[in-house]
């Protein structure tokens, strides 16, 4: 007889992740526009379909004056004072986002009122999906 040593085998999943660009250098003008970059990912291992949210909740003294993104519904309309989520969604079929794959970026431009430090976060989910996201926190 002989053994391999056994092998653990995972659910199949698709894991979204989000980055986020600001300013370069990160210093902007009050009331002087800026832009900055969201995009979402799948990790991988598998491709994934479904409907993918990216939410950005615009800071405080911030005001979202214009949305760009290749596929990417955003509402609510603009333009759109913080505090308030700026939420984008795009449907994914067919064959479905491979592994290690990116959808086009969401450039948001906008306008500070208030000098100091604006920091926001934006999330990445999913509904519908063909496979969970095992990693939701990134």
């Amino acid at each position: 007889t002989a053994t391999d040593g056994g092998v653990t085998l995972l659910p199949q999943t698709a894991d979204l992740s989000i980055t986020k660009t600001g300013p370069n250098p990160a210093l902007a003008v009050v009331n002087v526009p800026f832009t900055w970059t969201v995009t979402a990912r799948n990790e991988g291992p598998r491709a994934f379909t479904g409907t993918v949210i990216v939410t950005d909740t615009v800071p405080e003294h911030v005001t979202i004056t214009a949305v760009s993104g290749s596929g990417w519904s955003c509402a609510p309309a603009l333009p759109l004072a913080g505090p308030a989520p700026l939420t984008c969604t795009r449907v994914q079929g067919g064959a479905g986002l491979g592994a290690g794959a990116a959808w086009s970026a969401i450039q948001l431009t906008a306008v500070a009122a208030q000098a100091g430090i604006h920091r926001n976060v934006a999330t990445v989910r999913a509904t519908g999906a063909n496979f969970p996201d095992q990693n939701p926190a990134n």
